[in-house]
């Protein structure tokens, strides 16, 4: 295949790669970063995952976060050359499959778009977070249903073996993220609905995906045991689902009528041989996720990108005796949008952004870093004094959202999990932590004041032990007194 046949995809390749440059010059800000690099630096020294190296993801993920951290340390660049390749991966899947399913013209708007979305920090795609990694099995996984699994335009269909691989792929993206299971029950409906797939497409799918995670759960089963990993993956979220959902029946209501509409229209379309309402029932399926996790996280929206921005851009192509049948679609992807909006967009990193080629210029890296973070400069100081102060390996505690201070000032993790409110979830309450701590008796702990104001059952622990040593706002460490 000549390379001329591909180079409609250089658009939106180098709107993705120019958007993306400023990533790799990122401080050390992202909590959620810092939580899962700590994770997989426990896990890269031999700590059973889920046992004393906790976390609430897949082991996929901490496993991915381990290769650049193994490769390229704690750097940010690391991290970010990682989704930057997943980004890739999951533009050229959007491409191709724009290129099958519309017309030359909107492929590249479609394409171009979506390098821009997923280019730009507005969704946080830039950050090493499971969305971030998920979305290149799961785009791949689409192109394969949509377009060698299911007949289109009067076509055949492809054989069982495409489905196989697709449901593979999807075995691996609910590695990176449990959320991903929405994804994989919509292209195991569409292979389900649409007529004239074989029944053994939707078998070898299922067997596939049940075979990858099989791969990567057994490990984590056998050495942790079963009530540890039911607890990390699912029960921990218990309490997580509480606290987000809707306090309000309409609000309930709503999230659940986006996806009984989608379900209905994915029936009345089932029929057309256009591949338009499998885009519709992907978006409103990504959407509804964001919707029903309603938490203000930008980069919940990653996945359902690719889907919204195909399906937006497929509204033309849909011949008018087929629209009526899309309307239940149609309706779940109006009532689903600005349920699933609450996640909002990082409108902070996208003028950090735009203040980046200045800030280069300038050498005002300090100044840029606090404005993506205000705590990202404290830490980098801390760290230096932990560092320079012979305190690197001491026992610690990081009483902070941000955990990153464990990796700057490589100090060993003493607490079940790096960032300090999911420790508070484990124990039942930020006092139970303080005792924990307490019994602990760390050679220091370094507190922040957003921490200290919103968990302060630490500070009678610090009044009777512990002495202020070093302050970088917000940042303060605490030496432990001697005799103490």
């Amino acid at each position: 295949m000549s390379w001329r046949r591909w180079t409609w995809l250089a658009p939106g390749l180098l709107v993705y790669t120019i958007c993306r440059v400023p990533s790799f010059f990122e401080p050390h800000w992202y909590t959620d970063e810092a939580g899962y690099a700590t994770t997989a630096r426990a896990v890269l020294r031999g700590l059973p995952l889920y046992v004393q190296a906790w976390t609430n993801k897949p082991p996929l993920h901490i496993w991915a976060v381990a290769l650049p951290l193994s490769l390229f340390g704690s750097r940010e660049a690391g991290f970010h050359a990682l989704t930057f390749v997943s980004g890739l991966l999951a533009l050229v899947a959007v491409g191709l499959l724009a290129r099958r399913l519309l017309s030359p013209r909107r492929a590249l708007i479609a394409s171009v778009a979506f390098g821009i979305a997923i280019g730009l920090p507005l969704f946080q795609a830039e950050l090493l977070v499971p969305e971030s990694l998920l979305i290149a099995p799961t785009t791949w996984a689409g192109f394969l249903v949509l377009t060698r699994v299911i007949p289109i335009s009067g076509g055949e269909a492809g054989r069982w073996t495409w489905a196989a691989l697709a449901g593979g792929l999807m075995g691996i993206a609910v590695g990176f993220q449990q959320t991903a299971l929405a994804d994989a029950a919509v292209f195991a409906l569409i292979t389900a609905l649409v007529p004239g797939v074989s029944r053994r497409a939707l078998l070898g799918y299922g067997l596939a995906f049940l075979a990858v995670v099989a791969c990567w759960l057994t490990p984590v089963l056998v050495v942790a045991g079963i009530p540890a990993v039911a607890f990390a993956l699912v029960g921990f979220y218990q309490a997580y689902v509480a606290f987000s959902a809707p306090g309000s029946p309409l609000g309930i209501g709503l999230r659940i009528l986006g996806p009984a509409l989608a379900l209905l229209g994915a029936f009345t379309a089932r029929r057309d041989v256009q591949a338009s309402w499998p885009l519709w029932l992907w978006a409103c399926a990504d959407l509804a996720v964001s919707a029903m996790a309603n938490r203000p996280y930008p980069h919940f929206l990653v996945p359902a990108l690719a889907p919204t921005i195909l399906a937006l851009a497929s509204i033309r192509a849909i011949r008018q005796p087929v629209r009526w049948r899309l309307a239940p679609l149609a309706a779940a992807f109006a009532v689903t949008v600005p349920l699933a909006w609450v996640a909002g967009t990082d409108f902070n990193a996208f003028q950090a952004y735009a203040a980046w080629p200045k800030a280069q210029l300038g050498q005002h890296r300090t100044e840029w870093s606090a404005r993506l973070d205000i705590r990202s400069p404290a830490d980098e100081a801390t760290a230096e004094w932990i560092r320079d102060h012979g305190l690197s390996q001491s026992s610690a505690v990081i009483w902070s959202s941000s955990a990153w201070l464990y990796l700057l000032a490589d100090l060993p993790l003493g607490l079940p999990t790096a960032p300090i409110y999911n420790n508070v979830v484990l124990f039942g309450s930020a006092a139970a932590v303080a005792d924990r701590v307490d019994a602990m008796a760390p050679q220091m702990i370094v507190t922040s004041d957003e921490a200290l104001s919103q968990w302060p059952e630490i500070a009678p622990v610090l009044a009777r032990d512990y002495e202020l040593a070093f302050q970088s706002y917000p940042d303060s460490v605490y030496l432990r007194r001697a005799g103490h």
